[in-house]
């Protein structure tokens, strides 16, 4: 026979599904009807996500095909044993296959390279030759030929001109010759990873990591959604939005990072088992993350009607980008505290709930709320901007309610399940 106790947990877990649910049904909607009539944003959240995920992409790709390479060395030669050592033998052989393919066809290739731009001014010389003598036998225009010829040499000569002028701008791109060797870096280290541990690492990222991907995917591409809900107010309002939102993002910075230092401090008491100093260091650092963030808004507030005269556009712009700063400011400590149960949530490992609580409330509640003031409404943007303010109140709520009820306060990195706490007075 079940307790009471475990009845009433069941029930709970029954809510939470049909509440889940439900959230997912209404954001799948919202999402389909979005995507339908946003196709060129939807494109460009796809290539930026690409962008992100084309390392490990890469890497799941070198995995891949070296795999059957390591396996050989592991079975073949060490006797189905050393793994490790069969995934490195694999690499290394790899590379110097390559490396001696780059020794053989690189040089052939610069070499012809060379020969054929050295032997340009004797192809000239030669084209030259022939115009003379098809003018003197055939009595064609002469001219008209040197005109043609020199006409490609000067276009020979810009061609020159071009590539000598785009060498210092090579040089300036150099930067992202980096950037691909940290790509390609990421992407070795992951393939190692897999070929490795992909027991362990695919369920890491099943259990822990895909939520919080999936979650921050459908929170930014909500975050682009709902600027586009505001600019079907004008143009006007789409500049005013990216001031605002460019200005409030220096000031964010803020609680987010506030937001990380909660998440790291404790989710090492939560991982030490010290969960009642976790409880009552959640509880400072929330309280000095909200004080901080009403001091940094009071700033932001003054600095408000200032910061958008420094931007090359109309009165008008500048006046709607003051008043949404102003607005962005006194919702400061709304945000940080909501940041703030974010990560403590996360620290504990409660991915599905951080899911719900941030992109499902962004596409379940914000969204629908924006896109129908916009649709059905003739309120301005600052009205419309106050009120979708206004409704993360709500979430706040929640927000404090999960936070309090200390379901987050468990050790997640223990061999052993530890024995929650019970819920915060």
């Amino acid at each position: 026979m079940k307790s009471n106790g475990e009845h009433e947990k069941e029930r709970k877990w029954q809510v939470t599904q049909q509440v889940a649910s439900n959230l997912i049904v209404v954001a799948g909607g919202i999402v389909l009807y979005l995507t339908l009539n946003n196709l060129d944003v939807v494109k460009d959240v796809v290539g930026e996500l690409i962008g992100i995920l084309s390392p490990f992409m890469a890497g799941l790709v070198l995995a891949y095909l070296l795999d059957g390479l390591a396996r050989f060395f592991q079975q073949k030669l060490l006797g189905g044993r050393h793994r490790t050592f069969a995934v490195i033998l694999a690499y290394v052989v790899t590379l110097l296959l390559l490396g001696l393919l780059l020794r053989i066809v690189l040089p052939q290739v610069v070499q012809s390279i060379t020969v054929l731009v050295n032997r340009v001014p004797e192809y000239l010389r030669s084209l030259n030759t022939l115009v003379n003598d098809l003018s003197e036998q055939y009595g064609l225009d002469a001219k008209g030929l040197e005109a043609l010829v020199g006409s490609y040499q000067d276009l020979i000569r810009k061609a020159t001109d071009i590539v000598s002028n785009l060498l210092p701008q090579v040089v300036s791109y150099s930067a992202a010759i980096g950037s691909g060797v940290v790509s390609a870096l990421t992407a070795v280290i992951s393939s190692l990873y897999m070929m490795l541990s992909k027991e362990t690492l695919l369920r890491q990222i099943v259990v822990m990591g895909l939520p919080l991907l999936v979650n921050e995917l459908l929170w930014s591409s909500g975050m682009t959604v709902l600027s586009q809900c505001y600019s079907m107010r004008g143009l006007e309002v789409v500049s005013a939005v990216n001031i605002s939102t460019t200005v409030s993002n220096l000031f964010f910075c803020a609680f987010l990072s506030m937001g990380n230092s909660i998440a790291i401090i404790i989710g090492q008491l939560l991982g030490a088992g010290e969960l009642e100093k976790a409880i009552d260091e959640d509880r400072k650092l929330i309280a000095f993350a909200v004080a901080l963030c009403a001091a940094v808004g009071v700033v932001m507030a003054l600095l408000a009607p200032l910061i958008p005269e420094i931007y090359n556009t109309s009165g008008h712009v500048k006046q709607l980008a003051s008043e949404l700063l102003l607005v962005s400011a006194v919702m400061m400590p709304v945000n940080a505290f909501t940041n703030s149960c974010y990560f403590t949530l996360r620290s504990g490992g409660k991915t599905i709930i951080t899911f719900m609580f941030d992109s499902g409330y962004t596409w379940a509640v914000s969204i629908p709320l924006s896109l129908s003031l916009v649709r059905l409404t003739n309120l301005t943007i600052v009205p419309i901007f106050i009120i979708c303010q206004l409704a993360d109140i709500l979430k706040c709520t929640f927000g404090l309610y999960l936070v309090k009820k200390g379901i987050w306060v468990n050790n997640i990195v223990g061999d052993a399940k530890t024995e929650q706490l019970p819920a915060q007075e």
